[in-house]
């Protein structure tokens, strides 16, 4: 079962737009299909996309780039659900 799951978008290392687009997307794609352990059995998960939205009001400053959205809403990458 996964929980949680993220990839940061700044503020750190190995931080990008493109690693987090690939990051989840890739998580969809796993979640879809199952784990090696067990293929063709979708994953459970209970929340697996950390953050919906930036929140560029928190601290420290990493924590501010979890989300696949910026505060005002507007998208940072797109996700592939199909």
């Amino acid at each position: 079962m996964v929980s949680e799951c993220c990839w940061l978008t700044a503020g750190g290392t190995a931080t990008s737009v493109d690693n987090a687009r690939t990051y989840v997307n890739n998580l969809i794609q796993t979640v879809k299909i199952g784990s090696p352990r067990r293929p063709l059995r979708p994953i459970e998960v209970l929340r697996h996309i950390l953050g919906m939205f930036d929140e560029n009001q928190k601290s420290p400053e990493v924590e501010k780039f979890f989300g696949m959205f910026l505060p005002n809403q507007q998208a940072k990458y797109g996700v592939k659900f199909n």
